[in-house]
């Protein structure tokens, strides 16, 4: 009965390490791969291209979603760890956003022009009046 078991295990001749890490390789290749064989194959699965584009595919489509998620994370984390979103050190800075700031700019200076010149128009026309108060 011993004998049965042991050239099951592959241990004819007692304890061998060899079989201990053979059978810890192939537990885990059947964990990580549930259709996986105990014994690993002598010669790999070739993969026909069709395969190999769909496997691609999928693996570009997770690599998207899990960056996408980190950056969203990380968004959250900067959000919560910093305040507001102006004060984020790696906020990247919207484009509409900087195109109205800069125009709010131009528009101001615009304004301070205007009122500049509508300073100087009533004082010019008070002068005006005083003239002309003069003269009648």
């Amino acid at each position: 009965m011993l004998s049965r078991l042991r050239t099951l295990f592959g241990r004819e001749n007692g304890d061998h390490p060899e079989t201990r890490e053979r059978q810890k390789e192939a537990a885990v290749r059947v964990h990580l791969y549930p259709g996986a064989s105990m014994e690993p194959s002598s010669q790999p699965a070739l993969l026909t291209k069709k395969q190999v584009e769909e496997e691609m595919e999928r693996l570009i489509m997770e690599l998207q979603l899990m960056t996408s998620q980190r950056n969203e994370l990380r968004d959250r984390l900067l959000f919560i760890s910093e305040g507001t979103v102006d004060n984020r050190p790696y906020h990247k800075p919207n484009p509409f956003y900087e195109k109205l700031k800069l125009e709010h700019k131009q528009v101001m200076c615009e304004l301070k022009i205007f009122e500049k010149e509508n300073i100087e128009d009533s004082e010019k026309l008070s002068e005006l009046t005083k003239e002309t108060v003069f003269y009648r």
